[in-house]
């Protein structure tokens, strides 16, 4: 019954996308891929379709009719659905109910607002070898089951509030800075987009390990402002924190925060120094 819903469901809003002539063989093929992969996941009895539909519920995407009959909601519910397809394809069997289900919550917040990081996601846990699926499923899974996802205006919005405090968020106030998540993990991939390590520092940690150790840093009691590059006083939107320990694979053993504005907890980004 519930593959029978999804399948109506699906089709139903692919098919509002497509053109006339293509509509049914496009959409029948992308369902069955995205069926197949729900319907082994809700076999864990954790995660499926309905489960889904029900995260997506808490972003503001609407019912099935809206979805149909708003060609914004429709892109955003084909784009979402798609991107979860994308991953149970890469993430095969060593990807979790949970940790589909926190990518499902970081995914749908990030399209509601108008961005998709998807396929920066996708480079970021791939780096220079086959796709991380492990540590993929690892992150998302922290992410559902450690901190809370932050609401506004009572819907979520991809916003993710670490046990420490510190914000997870979609910077749409600095063009192409994309969410803090997906800036904060392309510290784990050396030459990112093609850049020299000299200007590109990395983590030595496995990447399941970085949330965490970016909060053991916020929370350090001995973190300091960095000086300004003018010389013009101490820079309040950033900390600089010594870990005591190498954490980049350049042996740094310091750790640079960088906030969205400040005064506030949104992180920017991080990455070792």
């Amino acid at each position: 019954m519930r593959k029978i819903k999804l399948i109506a469901f699906l089709l139903a809003v692919f098919a509002s996308l497509a053109a006339p002539a293509a509509a049914q063989q496009n959409s029948s093929r992308c369902v069955s891929k995205i069926t197949d992969a729900l319907e082994r996941l809700g076999q864990q009895n954790e995660f499926d379709f309905l489960k889904a539909r029900e995260i997506m519920n808490d972003f503001h995407y609407g019912t099935v009719q809206a979805a149909v009959s708003d060609p914004a909601k429709a892109t955003a519910f084909k784009r979402v659905f798609t991107s979860l397809s994308q991953f149970c394809d890469l993430g095969g069997a060593n990807l979790s109910a949970k940790g589909m289900r926190g990518y499902t919550k970081l995914t749908s917040g990030i399209i509601n607002v108008g961005k998709d990081n998807t396929d920066i996601l996708i480079e970021v846990f791939r780096g220079k070898n086959a796709f991380d699926a492990a540590g993929f499923d690892k992150v998302m899974t922290h992410m559902d089951g450690n901190g809370q996802w932050l609401k506004k205006n009572g819907k979520y919005t991809g916003r993710w509030e670490s046990p420490a405090g510190l914000i997870y968020v979609e910077n749409l106030s600095v063009a192409n800075q994309g969410h803090s998540l997906m800036h904060l993990y392309k510290h784990t991939v050396r030459n990112f987009g093609g850049r020299p390590d000299a200007d590109h520092s990395v983590f030595s940690v496995p990447r399941e390990d970085l949330l965490d150790l970016i909060d053991e840093a916020w929370q350090n009691p001995n973190k300091v402002h960095p000086p300004k590059p003018d010389g013009s006083g101490p820079d309040l939107q950033a900390y600089v924190v010594d870990m005591g320990r190498v954490v980049g694979t350049n042996s740094e053993t310091t750790i640079r925060i960088v906030l969205n504005n400040i005064g506030t907890d949104e992180l920017r980004t991080a990455y070792p120094q």
